[in-house]
């Protein structure tokens, strides 16, 4: 069983600011037409602080590679500190 993919990754630095980051990408399986969509936002005010949230949708058939738990939406928060 042949499986095809693709993806595709957008980021935007200093989005709004310079301390910000937006990133925008989508994973599909293109075998059984099911999509990721993540919408991320980092927010790093200094050097080795980072604070970021990730908002995923899942798009496609209900019995996808992505879409078979029943999900529509998830959403991933999270922090680093670097010493």
């Amino acid at each position: 069983n042949n499986r095809w993919y693709g993806s595709l990754f957008t980021t935007i630095t200093d989005f709004p600011i310079s301390e910000m980051t937006l990133g925008m990408n989508m994973l599909s399986n293109l075998s059984d037409s099911s999509h990721i969509a993540g919408l991320s936002l980092t927010y790093s005010p200094l050097d080795h602080l980072r604070f970021a949230g990730t908002l995923y949708t899942y798009l496609g058939d209900p019995n996808g590679e992505y879409t078979y738990t029943g999900n529509s939406t998830s959403v991933e928060l999270s922090g680093s500190v670097e010493f």
